[in-house]
């Protein structure tokens, strides 16, 4: 048994403080739909005290409440002792811990309220109401953590046992040995399956769902290639390379099933989706913000290194780019960017600045432009290089994949099987270069892991391709072998659709059209230049090539307009990629009778005229692909019959995962807890709360008001620390537009500005706190604990209407992939903004500070304010994409006007 699994098997399913109390993470439905009402009222009841010292009023008559909570944790309790009797040890230890901390809690609050019934200004009734209040939502969240623990138990005993299996299959050589290892793995993958998809369906944390469900299906793919793997080396155990495909198969088995054990015992909330920093995407991104930003000598320093990274990061993308014209394109503008920082440091030295200063304050400001301008040009120059290989290499595919030869000429005694290899070596390593290129100027991290994985599971595969192939050269009347091969090669094929498609769906459709267009050009001249000359081989070979790039440009026509639901779209693209079939083919036919009559006038006028007329509407394609409005296409075009061949991409773009699960998906043991709990109510939260209007139109006016009164963030002492900083990123991002008539950056920016606030609630909060630990033994809560409470339900109700105008704009977006995109990032919003809530209230309701509670209140508002920042980007591109019939719609009138630059250049 491996270490780390055997560290799971004690898990105890939650982790607790330094005073014993449990730290509280709503990580699953079931605990978040429990843990949401009693977090709620503590929250209000700490608010109830609060306010009532301050104001100099008593408590009111709490007893009526007091029975209900008995009731309620009898009810409790005995869910808790029925699900005892059912499970392991370690249940049946914890369980009793959680059942007689909840009954004392419930004990204390009776007392306290009935002692706060005869005296409703006592201190110490109150301090015991609090503390009960804390040990009812302690006790209750031991519960459900103890059960979920037990329920992560039994997948890590399924886990274990099937890694147990896997260790034994190494040392399989009989065929009846195989029969007994292969019945057992089959027995433990199907009960691990089957315990898997009920964990997914219960996480709330997106990342670690998808990691499960990549794991899980790692495993059930992997699963038929293991079998042929050890049936291959049963029978061919003197070869070196069936050992060797057996233990990859037996080792990425393995490994799968560890990342399902680690998922399943992951606790923590979801964090918020970051952009690696060593991409070129974000180097540009943080060189071009800091140069235009620059307006004092103050962090020049972290200026000049993003520049400095630019160059490098620029260098190595032209070192690893197929076309040798277009690296050479991207060094001469690195070149030339290099050159505008030496001549500018130059000034510098005798100013004493730095570059970005110099270049910023000093020289005159045609020069700053003109550097400012070959930033984007090289960007511009890189992203059109990447576009270029992302065609070639989807062309490439698409004629055939990168081990069709490899496995076709295995067993033709005229081949060269080393010269297969290497093709197919470059193959695949062009693919993976591709899609590294790819990853580097995204910033769509979902894809981007996406790519990721499928690029390192193609070279892994690739070598086991080549291990199978030999052992088939070698042994080819071995079946089991050439099963193996056949399985290796078919998933090794569905890994490069998937990136492939990946890498398509990445690109923006103009540019790739814009970028295929180019080199179709290139080669109809190339081709009408070979034909002129009578060199009739390099004709056709251009020819083909031709025909190659015209079936790529129509299947991205038709991969867009079946992306868009818009029929408007549709009919210009639809015509125009009619035209097209319907042009090239006599185009290519008029080159191939140039090659053979070179000298003949009417062949040439022909094939000029046909090149011509192919290259307009190639150009018009474009123009309509972009949402560019024609009117040059015949109205007698027919509609193009449906591409069956291109359906595929638009098909197998990858979608965000679906979080739009049934919510009503919860356990037995859920739906019993939160029988008990009703009647559970510790006071009216109208009593609370019943001076605050949470109506959509009050949330309205409060984002107006903010808008007029002065930011958060222009005090002296603005709020510091990681949530002031992340809410300062969504500030940032909402300056760039204009929030007139603007309701999704307007309420983004009155959530960064509330966020800012409750930074320093919250910060001040954990001050009292440990202040009172010092001189207090009976801390009762801190002058701040409702306005963080406050706060953070105004920042969750912020969000809520927030998501309502953003499920708008996903209504009137009239492209699938952009709608997707921002439904991925609204279905966020609910968990994370819920999350929040029960927090700030656990935070509140802390005796003592806690480093816990504080790294997760972080982790969650940064995953806030990145997901809105996220939100409003995904708005704006989906603004762009509206059905032309809603024109007139309120969503519609949404005004995306980006702020003239604050340099005034």
């Amino acid at each position: 048994m491996s270490t780390t699994s055997g560290k799971h098997m004690h898990h105890t399913g939650f982790s607790v403080q330094s005073d014993g109390r449990p730290v509280v993470r709503a990580y699953t439905k079931s605990i978040e739909k429990v843990l949401l009402p009693i977090a709620t009222q503590v929250g209000e009841l700490m608010t109830l005290d609060e306010r009532a010292r301050e104001e100099g009023t008593g408590i009111p008559d709490l007893t009526q409440a007091a029975i209900s909570v008995e009731s309620a944790i009898q009810k409790l309790i005995s869910v808790g002792e029925s699900v005892m009797s059912e499970g392991d040890d370690l249940l049946k230890s914890h369980m009793p811990t959680a059942c007689d901390q909840i009954l004392a809690a419930g004990k204390l609050f009776k007392d306290a309220a009935a002692q706060l019934k005869e005296n409703p200004f006592s201190t110490q009734s109150r301090q015991l109401l609090v503390k009960a209040a804390r040990g009812l939502l302690d006790g209750t969240t031991n519960l459900l953590m103890t059960f979920d623990a037990y329920e992560v138990r039994k997948v890590i005993v399924i886990g274990e046992a099937l890694i147990a299996v896997l260790t034994t299959a190494k040392t399989v050589t009989t065929m009846e040995a195989l029969f007994a290892i292969v019945k057992d793995f089959s027995d433990n993958v199907v009960q691990l399956a089957s315990l898997v998809e009920a964990r997914h369906h219960e996480l709330l944390n997106t990342s670690l769902k998808n990691k499960l469900v990549a794991a899980n299906e790692a495993l059930r793919k992997i699963s038929p290639l293991l079998v042929t793997s050890l049936r291959t080396y049963v029978e061919n155990r003197d070869l070196e390379q069936a050992k060797l495909s057996r233990d990859y198969a037996i080792d990425e088995a393995i490994t799968a099933t560890h990342e399902i054990i680690v998922c399943v015992g992951d606790t923590e909330i979801e964090s918020p989706l970051i952009t690696a920093e060593d991409t070129f995407s974000h180097t540009f991104d943080s060189a071009i913000a800091q140069f235009d930003g620059v307006r004092t000598e103050t962090d020049v320093n972290t200026v000049d290194s993003y520049l400095g990274k630019l160059l490098r990061k620029s260098e190595e993308i032209a070192a690893t780019t197929q076309s040798l014209q277009r690296s050479q394109t991207i060094k001469d503008a690195t070149s030339q960017l290099r050159e505008d920082i030496r001549t500018t440091q130059l000034s510098s030295a005798s100013t004493q600045g730095s570059f970005v200063y110099v270049a910023r304050m000093v020289l005159p400001i045609h020069i700053y432009i003109a550097d400012s301008e070959h930033m984007q040009g090289l960007d511009d120059i890189i992203r059109t290089a990447i576009a270029e290989e992302v065609v070639a290499a989807t062309i490439e595919h698409n004629e055939h994949t990168p081990s069709a030869k490899l496995v076709g000429n295995i067993l033709k005694p005229d081949s060269n099987f080393d010269d297969d290899i290497r093709e197919f070596c470059e193959r695949t390593t062009r693919l993976v270069t591709v899609s590294k290129h790819a990853c580097d100027v995204s910033k769509d991290t979902r894809r981007i892991r996406i790519l990721e994985t499928a690029a390192n599971q193609i070279q892994g595969f690739t070598k086991q391709i080549i291990s199978a192939a030999q052992v088939v050269r070698e042994r080819p009347s071995d079946k089991s072998a050439r099963q193996h091969l056949g399985l290796l090669r078919q998933t090794l094929d569905q890994r490069t659709e998937i990136l492939t498609t990946t890498l398509s769906s990445m690109q923006d459709a103009p540019c790739i059209v814009s970028v295929a267009g180019a080199g179709t050009q290139t080669y109809l001249e190339q081709g009408l230049d070979a034909a002129q000359q009578g060199d009739i081989n390099a004709t056709v070979s251009k020819s083909n090539a031709v025909e190659k790039q015209v079936h790529y440009l129509l299947n991205v026509a038709s991969a867009e307009m079946d992306n868009s639901e818009d029929p408007r779209f549709h009919e210009p693209i639809a015509k125009i990629s009619h035209s097209i079939q319907q042009i090239y083919p006599h185009t290519i036919e008029t080159l191939k009778i140039l090659a053979h009559n070179p000298n003949d006038a009417t062949c040439q006028s022909d094939a000029k005229s046909s090149s011509t007329a192919l290259k307009h509407h190639i150009d018009t394609l474009r123009k309509a692909v972009q949402g560019e409005t024609i009117n040059d296409v015949e109205e007698t075009a027919t509609f193009p019959e449906k591409n069956t061949s291109s359906e595929k991409i638009a098909a197998s773009s990858p979608s965000p995962v679906q979080t739009h699960c049934d919510t009503n998906q919860t356990s037995e043991f859920t739906s019993l807890v939160k029988d008990g709990l009703k009647g559970c109510v510790l006071f009216s939260e109208k009593s609370a709360v019943e001076d605050e209007d949470t109506s959509s139109s009050a949330l309205m006016s409060r984002s107006e008001e903010s808008n007029v009164r002065n930011s958060i963030f222009d005090l002296q002492a603005p709020p510091q620390g990681p949530i002031a900083d992340a809410a300062l990123s969504l500030k940032q991002e909402t300056e760039r537009w204009v929030e007139n008539k603007n309701p999704i950056v307007s309420g983004a920016k009155a959530m960064a500005e509330q966020m800012a606030s409750m930074a320093m609630i919250a910060d001040t909060t954990s001050l009292q706190t440990q202040l009172t630990q010092t001189t207090s033994s009976t801390p009762l809560c801190t002058s701040n604990t409702g306005e963080l409470i406050r706060a953070a339900k105004d920042i969750a109700e912020q969000a809520t209407d927030f998501r309502s105008h953003a499920l708008q704009v996903a209504s009137n977006c009239s492209d699938k992939r952009l709608k997707a995109d921002l439904l991925y990032f609204c279905d966020r919003l609910p968990t994370i903004s819920t999350q929040l809530k029960i927090i700030a209230s656990v935070k509140a309701a802390s005796s003592s500070h806690s480093s816990d509670a504080d790294a997760m209140l972080v982790k969650n508002a940064q995953n806030l304010m990145d997901t809105v920042q996220r939100t409003v980007r995904a708005c704006e591109a989906a603004s762009m994409k509206q059905f032309s019939t809603a024109v007139n719609t309120v969503m519609t009138a949404i005004k995306w006007r980006r702020k003239a630059s604050r340099n005034n250049l």
